[in-house]
């Protein structure tokens, strides 16, 4: 918003947190009021479960993670509970590393979404015990398809065996993934779970 685009590394907004951390302050709270405006209506429309995508948390220093990542992310999850308490709310800290388990404890949320260079081991180590984990299949895996997309999804399944897991690919299926692809994961997933 304040780099007038998406994605990158935020150069302008991460300066202007250290040059004017007021402002940036200012922005966030109309986003927390904006966001949770826009999952109550997801929540109207029907949702019992809604997603919360921290796109620059993965390049702020801890001090800045904890000021313009948990802290709003904590209100943002506070007001949705306060009008829908059997709501669920997942976080997704992308690229959050080592503060995953800080991002956990100190929101609110009811589970956490992984980024794909998330180690579940650490993610795991890192987190309060019973947390809920979403991820962390590499889309790409479905563009390949075949043995390199099942390894992916065995890798994924086995590192979170034994957690409460939400299997879920990084950013979604691309338009070129070929429909047998989605097949052939559902069949992977679905053998590793009989297993259980």
């Amino acid at each position: 918003m304040l780099d007038g685009k998406g994605g990158g590394e935020f150069p302008r907004t991460r300066m202007l947190a250290y040059e004017n951390p007021a402002l940036v302050e200012g922005v966030i709270e109309l986003l927390v009021a904006g966001t949770v405006e826009y999952l109550l209506g997801q929540v109207a429309a029907g949702a019992d479960c809604v997603m919360i995508f921290e796109s620059w948390a993965g390049i702020l220093p801890p001090a800045q993670f904890k000021k313009f990542v948990i802290e709003p992310n904590a209100r943002i999850v506070k007001a949705l509970k306060a009008k829908h308490p059997g709501l669920r709310v997942i976080g997704f800290p992308r690229l959050g590393g080592l503060l995953v388990g800080e991002y956990v404890r100190g929101t609110g949320v009811d589970a956490v979404g992984l980024d794909t260079v998330t180690d579940p081991a650490m993610a795991i180590a890192a987190c309060p015990p019973g947390t809920v984990f979403q991820g962390n299949l590499d889309p790409l895996l479905m563009r390949m398809g075949g043995q390199a997309l099942r390894a992916g999804a065995e890798a994924v399944l086995d590192g979170f065996r034994g957690q409460r897991h939400i299997f879920n690919l990084g950013h979604g299926i691309t338009p070129d993934v070929k429909p047998e692809a989605v097949s052939e994961l559902m069949e992977t997933i679905r053998a590793s779970s009989a297993h259980l």
